[in-house]
């Protein structure tokens, strides 16, 4: 009998919207089913794919001739402010690269065996896009309307 050992991903997410930002606690419980040890584990940033017009979406966006976001001010820009992240609820070294803000690279405190795991834990913030925010709005007010909140 075997027993399969699953990824898991907790997520406690508060949203400000007055700030038009979610304030965001994250918890991966992550298996190395490789045969290799680890020592640093890469994770896709998306909210920083919106952060100015030299990322990869950006450039991409661009070869489509959709220039919304190569353009767009910062103000209606959307990132992420990354607090803190940890292996093992220990404080561990990250880092992002300026060609691709959009990606994380975690140096783990200790190389991961294969077959063992760890919890990595993210605390941070995603300003949300100013058009994201609208459509949030929009679906927001007529919950707040019916339900007399």
């Amino acid at each position: 009998m075997s027993t399969a050992q699953n990824d898991v991903i907790k997520i406690d997410a508060k949203l400000n919207f007055t700030k038009r930002e979610i304030q965001i606690q994250q918890e991966i419980n992550y298996h190395n089913r490789s045969t290799q040890f680890l020592d640093t584990l890469f994770f896709h940033n998306w909210a920083n794919g919106y952060k100015n017009k030299h990322t990869p979406l950006s450039k991409r966006l661009i070869e489509d001739y959709d220039k919304s976001l190569y353009f767009a001010k910062l103000e209606k820009r959307g990132f992420s402010d990354i607090k803190g992240i940890s292996s093992n609820y220990v404080s561990t070294k990250w880092e992002t690269d300026k060609n691709t803000p959009d990606i994380i690279r975690v140096i783990l405190n200790e190389p991961l065996q294969p077959k063992d795991s760890t919890t990595i834990t993210l605390t941070y913030i995603v300003k949300v896009l100013k058009i994201f925010s609208l459509i949030m709005e929009e679906l927001i007010t007529p919950i707040i309307y019916v339900f007399g909140i």
